[in-house]
C-alpha cells in the first residue's frame, strides 16, 4: 500500500485487530519486568510456529498456567467469542463480544499506558501485542498518561509559569555604593565601609 525508502508497507488481508484466542495463554514465571527481557525471552516462541498455538503472556489471572520455559505450555482450549463492532482510534479500541470471560486478542503493540473498561488486563502477550478477559460485553481500551508523565507536565507548567513571573517583575536593580564608600571582603560577604 505504500514505500517509504527502502521499506514496502503491506496491509494484511483478513487480519482483525481484536480475535478470540484458542487457548488459554501460558504465563512465564520468570521475571519479565523489562520489554528487552520480554522480548528475549518469547524470542524462542517466535522463532518455533509449532507453539504459536498457546501465547506466552507476561501476567494474567491466577487461573492460567504458569510454565518457566516455552515448552511447558499446554494448549488449554477457551470458548470461541465473536468480536463484533471493532471501532479503533488513535489512542483507543473499542469492540462488542459474544462471551464474557474468554480472553480477547488484541492485535496493538502493549505499553503499560493503556488502560481498560468492560474487561480485566491489559496483559502483555507475545509477541508484544495485549490480552483482556472481558468482564462485560463492550470493551473500551484508552492510551492513558503514566503519573511520570503527569509529574513532568506539571513541573513544565512551573517552569513556564515562573519564567513568566520573572518576565513581568523586570530587571533586578544593582545597588552601588554611595559615593565615598568603599568595599573590603568579609569573607564570602562584600561588606559597604562609608567614611565618616
Amino acid at each position: 500500500v505504500a514505500r517509504s525508502g527502502p521499506w514496502v508497507v503491506y496491509e494484511v488481508a483478513d487480519a482483525p485487530l481484536v480475535v478470540g484466542l484458542a487457548n488459554e495463554p501460558a504465563v512465564l514465571d520468570r521475571s519479565v519486568g523489562h520489554v528487552d527481557e520480554w522480548l528475549e525471552q518469547t524470542e524462542a516462541w517466535w522463532n518455533d510456529p509449532t507453539q504459536w498455538d498457546v501465547h506466552l503472556a507476561a501476567d494474567g489471572p491466577e487461573e492460567w498456567q504458569r510454565v518457566d520455559e516455552i515448552a511447558d505450555a499446554e494448549g488449554v482450549p477457551v470458548d470461541s467469542v465473536d468480536v463484533t463492532n471493532i471501532e479503533a482510534g488513535d489512542s483507543s479500541i473499542s469492540f462488542d463480544v459474544s462471551e464474557v470471560g474468554t480472553p480477547v486478542f488484541v492485535r496493538t503493540s502493549y505499553f503499560p499506558n493503556w488502560e481498560v473498561s468492560g474487561a480485566d488486563g491489559p496483559w502483555r502477550i507475545s509477541p508484544n501485542f495485549m490480552v483482556v478477559v472481558p468482564t462485560d460485553s463492550h470493551v473500551e481500551l484508552s492510551y492513558g498518561r503514566a503519573p511520570v508523565e503527569l509529574l513532568g507536565a506539571g513541573l513544565s507548567l512551573l517552569g513556564v509559569v515562573g519564567l513568566v513571573l520573572l518576565f513581568r517583575a523586570g530587571p533586578l536593580e544593582e545597588r552601588r555604593p554611595e559615593p565615598g564608600a568603599h568595599t573590603r571582603s568579609g569573607g564570602d560577604v562584600p561588606v559597604v565601609v562609608t567614611e565618616p
